[in-house]
């Protein structure tokens, strides 16, 4: 009789041990986050997991009575997500395996705030956040200040030059805080920021590589099979061969080599065609509507273009844009003449593979055999080279 109990106890034990050593397989990898506001939202919390190409719904919670609720989620490696709420407002969070986070938003006014515990790692890109909304503000009163000041070109050559030194001292800024912080993830949200609204990247992907290069290596160690890191591990190996490949490229498109040359359709339905048989100057402007310094070329050469004939010169700009809408809506409001060529692809366009183009505005000028002369003339060197031409 003993026997048999002492041998119901075993089992008893032994059925616990492996109901908690499921259970705890169960928990394993989960995080919650608690969130606090400071009044009720009647807008329904959503939680998203980003993905390269999505945002998938992870967790929803409508508040009901109290002005708080929980959401829940498994994750395996550390990943980026965003919460949702009023008024499509929303924080990126980033939540390793286990977290525990807490959130305290205080949407009592028109400006909501935030804390976060429980996550170093989104704490970094609160940080970041903040400073963000510091440079927008600036960046709304010097553009309140152009439009008033349009008349005024004393006063628009200074909040250029505001415009100039906040977006060096903005990348300083971003630059610090990536090699300030590793290991976090926070730094992919850092680097892949847009200044101002006008969506201008802050860094560029062949100009600041470094930066890039300093992010993936710091972080594939660490993250390797985090979606965002992996991302940016392809697209750093792709940027690096496309670099070598325009640098081979680079040797042909130089001053003294025949322009490459060129049959395209423009937004305008027209065929541009440049052959060595054309017996014209040829210049070639590369620009976008999101590059203020190329817009600014781009507007210049147009106004110096309204009402002359400009028979010994073929000029064409080229764009980088990614959006036909935007790109559109832009000659259209600024009554642009020169013929524009876009194939959409961004950075990975054709053309500036063609051409061995890495920033803009960027600018090639030949003579009428075909041959490049000058590369990357600017304001005023460029229109008087242009009235040279012209006379």
């Amino acid at each position: 009789m003993i026997m048999k109990k002492w041998i119901t106890g075993i089992c008893a034990i032994a059925f616990l041990c492996v109901f908690v050593l499921i259970q705890s397989c169960n928990r394993k990898n989960n995080f919650s986050i608690k969130v606090t506001f400071e009044q009720l939202d009647p807008t329904p919390l959503r939680l998203y997991l980003l993905t390269e190409s999505d945002a998938i719904l992870v967790d929803s919670v409508h508040l009901k009575e109290k002005p708080r609720a929980r959401l829940e989620g498994k994750v395996e490696y550390a990943s980026i997500y965003l919460l949702k709420f009023f008024n499509d407002q929303a924080i990126y969070l980033v939540i390793h395996p286990d977290d525990k986070i807490s959130i305290e938003v205080n949407n009592s006014t028109d400006k909501i705030t935030y804390y976060v515990k429980g996550s170093p790692d989104s704490r970094l890109i609160k940080e970041l956040t903040d400073k963000q909304n510091i440079v927008l503000k600036t960046i709304d009163q010097l553009s309140m200040a152009w439009e008033t000041s349009r008349s005024d070109s004393l006063m628009l050559k200074l909040i250029d030059s505001s415009y100039s030194a906040l977006l060096k001292e903005y990348r300083e800024y971003t630059r610090n805080f990536i090699t300030s912080n590793p290991n976090s993830l926070a730094t992919i949200l850092a680097l892949y920021q847009n200044f101002g609204r006008k969506s201008q990247p802050l860094f560029d992907k062949y100009d600041d590589l470094d930066v890039f290069d300093f992010v993936d290596s710091s972080l594939s160690i660490l993250y390797p099979n985090t979606e965002a890191v992996k991302a940016l591990n392809l697209e750093v190996t792709e940027t690096k061969e496309q670099i070598r490949h325009k640098q081979l490229i680079e040797k042909r498109v130089v001053e003294g080599i025949l322009l490459p040359e060129l049959e395209a359709t423009s937004l305008a339905g027209d065929t541009i065609k440049i052959d060595h048989e054309m017996n014209m100057h040829v210049l070639l402007l590369f620009w976008a509507t999101w590059n203020a310094f190329s817009v600014e070329e781009l507007l210049s050469v147009n106004s110096f273009v309204k009402g002359k004939k400009m028979d010994d010169i073929q000029i064409v700009t080229l764009s980088i844009d990614s959006s036909e809408e935007v790109l559109k809506k832009f000659i259209r409001e600024n009554s642009v003449m020169l013929p524009v060529i876009c194939d959409f692809n961004y950075w990975d366009s054709q053309y500036t593979e063609k051409y061995a183009v890495r920033r803009i505005p960027s600018t090639i000028l030949t003579n009428k055999a075909g041959v490049i002369i000058a590369k990357d003339l600017f304001s005023n060197e460029l229109i008087a080279k242009l009235k040279g031409i012209e006379e």
